[in-house]
């Protein structure tokens, strides 16, 4: 015997199953269950009330819950900020320091070049005054030397 092939609209309709087989789900949820369902059962106004504040209480309860997380998420993240503003305390001097030291270090170098300036101007003037002193020396000497010479001359006559 071979097997019955399934016939498409009933594959379609679910009745049988792939395999040509009856599908027992679309059987069963034929022949036993209504398509119909009951009418619901009305509530009262307590009912509805009571349900409505049970809902309040769990919104709530999730709501507490949730504050106390955040605030605990709060917590640990000002502790987070203090730890972090502490280690950052190190480097507040730092930025005053290089400051300073670049204030320093430009009054210096300004320090150097006036007194290397100096050093040249006492250096030139003293330079100038150095060949006015030779001129005044040799001039000393060339009297001297005509002095020498009148006196050698009174001497010899």
């Amino acid at each position: 015997m071979q097997p019955k092939t399934p016939d498409w609209m009933d594959i379609a309709n679910e009745k049988v199953g792939p395999a040509g087989r009856p599908d027992l789900k679309a059987i069963r949820d034929t022949r036993w269950i209504s398509p119909h369902t009951e009418n619901m059962s009305d509530f009262s106004r307590e009912e509805l009330k009571a349900h409505l504040q049970n809902q309040d209480l769990k919104v709530d309860v999730r709501l507490k819950d949730f504050e106390s997380k955040v605030s605990d998420g709060l917590t640990q993240m000002n502790h987070s900020l203090q730890l972090l503003e502490k280690d950052l305390s190190a480097f507040r001097g730092i930025k005053a320091t290089i400051l300073i030291n670049s204030i320093v270090s430009v009054i210096a170098i300004v320090g150097i070049v006036i007194g290397v300036m100096a050093y040249g101007v006492s250096s030139f003037d003293s330079g100038r005054e150095t060949s006015i002193i030779v001129q005044e020396l040799k001039q000393q000497n060339a009297e001297t030397r005509y002095l020498l010479e009148q006196i050698k001359a009174k001497q010899s006559q």
